[in-house]
């Protein structure tokens, strides 16, 4: 296969990438656009891909064989040395259920499919991204399902003499629109889907059909101008860019001027600089360093359950350092030059297949449940699964899928909010089953759509602000004589401060005025020492003191957290006439809120309460269907 011009300045371009990254996965508050190094790789990726396919044919040497080869051996040294390693690390530190899921992963990952898999596990109680070892894989899969695309279509367009450049053009355009409507509209599909993702890789790939077509280059000082755009358009995408973002969208079109600077070249003042041989050799190692952080920065968040210290973060992506300088030296080196090149490649993906077999076998025992550490997991394996309300439906307007559960009377109270009210649920379906209230209560709650006016939100593909409106109106129906709100006051705390607060008194007010007994809940006790994976640092060393007893955190210590919300909350009830329930005063008896109650967690993350705890705790909603 014919060999392309060398380029330092794209392994500097390599090196700002893995920093970027690594610096926003180490330290999240400090580097909160770091994570667009991502899309830095895809430019990349696209570039180097069409421009050795393009000089091949232009040498009449391209092998398909020989491509796909060259691909194994780059890429699977490293892939293979890393899924080896957190397969037999999480044998001895996770528990069954996390153990399936890095499994799953392993399998995913080796298959090319990992941002498929990853999307699919995407939802409202998705794990939390540090608990995925191998979450960083979705890149690879992005980039490895193009490899596997564009050289055959790149070579049927070539043999028919179609206009590369502007195919590449099209596809670009159509990969960018669907990105933007998949952002704003399924935003963890445009995040994962490769459909949404094409467009950055193929942004790489019309700049290398386009070098290869011309011949001409652009003045020094055009080329510096040129390089120092696409410089800064780089540096404002890592400072601008935050992850509570939509994104890819339109701020993704800002790391394309990665594109600037490799067409401005390698004689540039951009270029030279990123020459320098620190961030060339960075850029070598830019690969196993990628793949080696994320698992070293997942596994011990997971061992501690808590967000690392800067120091020990900086001293993990050193350990990934000396790990990926061993990986390019010891083996990538290795397997990637030299003799026996065919040996090398079929040895390689045996290899790989053993490491599928092993993770294959992991899947499906459950994670290897037999382990003594999975046994003892299972109590918080019970407590992440331990939920069982289904969020109500929104289709044309209308509010679908309303529980209800029948009193004795016709009158009703109706429960609005967003998963937050959905925790209480179990609570009431337990004593309908155990007695028959006055009241039916009729509940309805929509994940992530807290009940206050105009706030922009969306659940899915549901706009929050029509399903608080059509909530409402049914609210105002005669049948419901009491109107219960609760949610996510804390997370919610600027929309009470801000413009919506006036319309939110103003709603509840008119209920009040047309005799409806209006009350708020505030937080239930939320805090991240609940969580269930957060436990599990503990639970590790702590198994028998776990099951010794109840663990409890004060009340004085949980509540304060709230207190913004609160004092909005009974303004809001004062000015609008409506009342307000504390859950702590149930949920805590003696001040004391129980981490684990009867020999189960209370618990399944940090916010939401386990079906049993509720059911065991939330007594507060007793009087709310049990008097008129």
């Amino acid at each position: 296969m014919h060999q392309k011009i060398y380029r330092p300045d794209i392994d500097g371009l390599r090196a700002i990438a893995v920093l970027a990254v690594m610096a926003f996965h180490a330290f999240p508050n400090r580097f909160p656009g770091g994570f667009i190094g991502v899309d830095v790789f895809f430019v990349i990726s696209g570039y180097l891909i069409t421009q050795i396919i393009i000089s091949s044919l232009n040498a009449g040497t391209f092998s398909f064989s020989d491509f796909y080869a060259r691909r194994i051996r780059r890429i699977f040294p490293a892939l293979i040395l890393v899924l080896l390693s957190t397969l037999v690390f999480g044998w001895f530190t996770l528990f069954a259920d996390e153990y399936k899921q890095l499994s799953k992963h392993v399998i995913s990952g080796s298959a090319s499919v990992a941002n498929l898999v990853l999307w699919s596990e995407a939802g409202y109680f998705d794990n939390a991204s540090y608990t995925k070892p191998l979450l960083h894989l979705w890149s690879l899969g992005v980039e490895e399902q193009f490899y596997l695309i564009w050289p055959a279509a790149l070579i049927l367009l070539w043999r028919r003499r179609v206009n590369l450049s502007l195919v590449a053009g099209l596809i670009g355009v159509a990969s960018f629109g669907a990105s933007l409507y998949l952002s704003y509209h399924s935003p963890i599909a445009g995040f994962y889907s490769p459909a949404a993702r094409m467009w950055e890789l193929m942004v790489g790939c019309f700049l290398a059909i386009h070098q290869s077509r011309s011949s001409v280059t652009a003045r020094p000082l055009v080329a510096n101008m040129i390089a120092i755009i696409g410089a800064g358009m780089l540096i404002i995408s890592m400072f601008l860019t935050r992850n509570t973002m939509v994104f890819p969208g339109w701020i993704a079109i800002l790391p394309m001027g990665t594109a600037l600077m490799i067409w401005a070249g390698p004689g540039t003042l951009v270029g030279y600089m990123l020459s320098m041989r620190p961030l060339v050799f960075i850029g070598l190692i830019s690969y196993p360093l990628y793949l080696w952080h994320w698992p070293l920065l997942s596994f011990a968040q997971i061992l501690t359950g808590n967000v690392l210290r800067a120091s020990v973060a900086a001293l993990l992506l050193c350990a990934a350092f000396i790990l990926a300088i061993l990986t390019y030296f010891l083996a990538e080196k290795r397997l990637r030059r030299g003799g026996g090149l065919f040996i090398k490649t079929g040895g390689l993906v045996a290899a790989l297949l053993i490491v599928v077999t092993g993770a294959s076998a992991v899947f499906v025992t459950g994670g290897a449940d037999r382990r003594a550490l999975a046994q003892a997991g299972q109590f918080l394996s019970d407590a992440k699964s331990d939920w069982s309300y289904d969020a109500t439906g929104f289709d044309n307007g209308a509010i679908t899928g309303i529980h209800t559960l029948n009193g004795l009377s016709s009158a009703s109270a109706i429960f609005i909010g967003d998963s937050l009210m959905g925790q209480f649920y179990p609570r009431l379906r337990m004593l309908y089953a155990q007695e028959t209230p006055l009241l039916t209560a009729t509940y309805i709650s929509r994940n992530h759509c807290t009940p206050i006016p105009n706030t922009g939100r969306r659940s899915g593909s549901v706009a929050c602000d029509d399903y608080y409106r059509a909530a409402m109106k049914m609210a105002q129906g005669s049948d419901f004589r009491r109107v219960v709100l609760a949610g996510s006051w804390e997370g919610a705390a600027a929309y009470l401060q801000g413009p919506q607060y006036q319309p939110f008194v103003n709603d509840l007010r008119e209920l009040v005025l047309s005799g409806k007994d209006v009350v708020i809940v505030l937080m239930a006790p939320h805090s991240s020492l609940f969580d269930p994976t957060v436990q599990g640092a503990t639970y590790r060393n702590l198994f028998k003191r776990m099951h010794a007893g109840p663990l409890f955190i004060d009340r004085a210590v949980l509540e304060p957290q709230d207190a913004l919300s609160s004092r909005l909350l009974r303004r809001i009830a004062r000015e609008s006439g409506a009342r307000v329930v504390n859950p702590y005063d149930a949920i805590c008896p003696d001040n004391k809120c129980p981490i684990v109650f009867e020999g189960k967690s209370t618990h399944t993350d940090d916010y939401h309460m386990t079906t049993s705890g509720s059911a065991a705790l939330a007594s507060f909603m007793d009087d709310l269907v049990r008097n008129p």
